[in-house]
């Protein structure tokens, strides 16, 4: 898959329940990872630093995005590459 501008995204869906499906995408020009159950969010509020919550009508929310996220979630997800360096 491809983003607007050309370059490549990674993107997947998994069924938690047959009425909630998180589908994930991550965008590798901006460095961003949207989670989102596929509902529409028309709003969205900064609620830390790199990371806005989107949410309907309703208030339900229905995704997240998160900013800058290789630098934030390497060092967690694989702790161990950083001690290689």
């Amino acid at each position: 898959m491809t983003s607007d501008t050309g370059e490549e995204t990674k993107s997947a869906k998994v069924t938690l329940k047959p009425e909630l499906e998180l589908q994930i995408h991550y965008f590798k020009d901006t460095d961003s990872l949207i989670l989102t159950s596929g509902k529409p969010g028309a709003y969205g509020e900064t609620v830390a630093k790199q990371l806005i919550a989107r949410s309907n009508d309703a208030g339900e929310v229905t995704g997240i995005e998160l900013f800058n996220a290789s630098h934030l979630l390497l060092p967690i997800l694989f702790p161990e590459s950083k001690e290689k360096e």
